[in-house]
């Protein structure tokens, strides 16, 4: 029988993301995927785990701070128009 993991970015969406836990729970949820915590403390996503007896299967990694906020395709600087695209050079910190 296959199994599935909430992925509460998507499902539950009208209630808080901290109540969003305690949905998956009750809905037969073993497992939650998660891609933006980043508003609340990784304590509190922590405890919503435990309290509710689920597994995290998938978390992204924080954006950071992108300068100028570009991640368009740009051409190499001397390429021709047929040349390889590169991206904007960024410091992610």
């Amino acid at each position: 029988m296959p199994r599935f993991a909430a992925n509460l970015a998507y499902l539950f969406a009208e209630r808080p993301l901290l109540d969003r836990f305690a949905a998956a729970a009750d809905g037969g949820f073993a497992a939650v995927e998660l891609q933006n915590p980043y508003d609340h403390a990784p304590s509190a996503v922590k405890a919503e785990l435990e309290r509710n007896g689920l597994t995290m299967l998938g978390i992204n990694t924080g954006p950071g701070r992108l300068p100028g906020a570009s991640l368009a395709l740009r051409r190499c600087r001397g390429a021709s128009r047929s040349s390889r695209l590169s991206l904007p050079r960024h410091s992610i910190t």
